[in-house]
């Protein structure tokens, strides 16, 4: 083989050149500063920052993008998220075990670069998940130049697959409801609330949560909870008895049997395997 790819290349330079080869493209960056982690809980509020980011989801999740489209991300594709985009992470999913397992690479860049994706989804082709899996490996063993070079190849590799998603559009009844649900940040809520505000009555609105989303609407107040008290243990400093005020339990008692029922242990316990430094 080694014989074949020798005798196989060009036997002259590009325009018989023997002192001027091929150059990299102009002002050609590679991405810098990078981060990757994963996590599964669901921040309370919309995010805009300056880094650009890749979202690959390990479950089916939505996002609405600049307050104005709503999108599905599944399993095999990835959203592209350039800087200063607002990004809100909507509850569309009960699952309360596994919750919006993600994972996030975010970098900088001095400009943008021609390998950079054009769209907002993409396919994970199997080309990009054997780079990713490189990735993760340079990642790990903190080889950041190899890092560097394989998220290039990686955004790249993606960028030459678009994803043919349309945008998912709800009856304006269960968007009204998912809206009340994601804006009172993890506190509880009734039927009788929701139905108000999305202007219909209860039994309606369990009709058509169930026809649209294969699920009740106790059971997204329940996961928005679960999800919002994972990210305040997680990622601040609140005490236990703060993030249940925080969301809507009358008692630490009733807030830690919630969660323990949800995820197996005491929100303390679960704070201690789960600290971690920086949200998404």
């Amino acid at each position: 083989m080694l014989k074949d790819l020798i005798l196989s290349a060009p036997e002259m330079p590009p325009n018989g050149n023997f002192l001027a080869g091929y150059r990299l493209p102009e002002k050609f960056e590679l991405p810098d500063d990078i981060l990757v982690f994963m996590h599964d809980w669901f921040p309370d509020r919309i995010y805009q920052h300056s880094r650009y980011m890749l979202i690959l989801p390990a479950v089916p999740i939505e996002y609405r993008i600049d307050n104005d489209v709503q999108y599905r991300i599944e399993p095999g594709q990835a959203m592209y998220s350039p800087p200063c985009q607002n990004r809100e992470l909507l509850v569309t999913s009960s699952d309360m075990k596994h919750g919006y397992p993600r994972l996030l690479i975010t970098f900088t860049m001095p400009r943008d670069a021609y390998y950079l994706p054009d769209c907002l989804l993409l396919d994970i082709s199997p080309k990009a998940e054997e780079i990713l899996a490189a990735l993760l490996d340079a990642y790990r063993g903190e080889r950041n130049a190899d890092l560097a070079i394989q998220l290039f190849f990686l955004l790249r590799e993606l960028s030459h697959h678009r994803a043919e998603v349309q945008p998912v559009r709800y009856s304006p009844v269960v968007l009204a409801a998912l809206r009340h649900i994601n804006h009172r940040s993890g506190r509880n809520t009734s039927l009788a609330a929701m139905a108000a505000e999305a202007k219909t009555s209860v039994s309606n609105l369990r009709l058509l949560f169930k026809k649209e989303l294969g699920r009740s609407p106790g059971q997204f107040v329940a996961m928005h909870r679960l999800k919002v008290a994972q990210y305040n243990l997680a990622m601040t400093s609140l005490r236990v008895d703060e993030i249940a005020r925080l969301c809507g339990f009358e008692s630490v008692y009733a807030f830690s049997h919630f969660f323990k029922k949800h995820t197996g242990q005491s929100p303390l316990a679960w704070r201690k395997n789960n600290r971690t430094g920086r949200p998404e």
